[in-house]
């Protein structure tokens, strides 16, 4: 391991932010299951990863194949609190988790409107790949507000 810059030794473009006294530098996966044993997020989790998502005016959270929430830019965290590094299981109902596990297993996306407080959001939840063509590896679900009349131009 280069100490110039540290990296993950599943992924070396990836700088390692643990110090270098840490027992688990450079080791991402002994790292995160440290981290979620006690109910924390590791500091590579804790620096955005999406940066173009940050302030956005989307609602946009990430969740790996487990359910634990590792990304939520600033519009998630407004509105439904800091849920990063939490199973996202535990906020839903058994019909709901059922869905997500369904989603995770087939790789299938989910698309909806909702009201709620007199407003009309879309939500979208898509499955996410660390490969192409390999499993799936969470989801991420972006919520947005949509306007009282949405217009629909046909592209064919």
């Amino acid at each position: 391991m280069n100490d110039n810059k540290p990296v993950c030794e599943h992924n070396p473009s990836i700088d390692c932010p643990c110090p270098k006294n840490c027992p688990r530098h450079g080791k991402c996966c002994a790292c995160v299951a440290h981290h979620r044993e006690h109910g924390k997020l590791p500091a590579c989790l804790r620096k955005s990863a999406f940066p173009y998502l940050d302030n956005a005016p989307v609602s946009a959270t990430v969740c790996d194949r487990e359910g634990i929430v590792l990304y939520q830019n600033a519009t998630s965290l407004s509105r439904e609190g800091d849920v990063r590094g939490k199973n996202l299981y535990g906020c839903h109902s058994p019909k709901t988790q059922a869905m997500i596990r369904e989603m995770m297993e087939a790789g299938l996306s989910n698309h909806y409107q909702t009201v709620r407080q007199g407003k009309k959001r879309c939500i979208h939840q898509i499955p996410w790949y660390e490969t192409p063509g390999g499993p799936v590896s969470g989801l991420i679900e972006m919520v947005y507000d949509l306007p009282e009349v949405v217009p629909v131009l046909n592209r064919d």
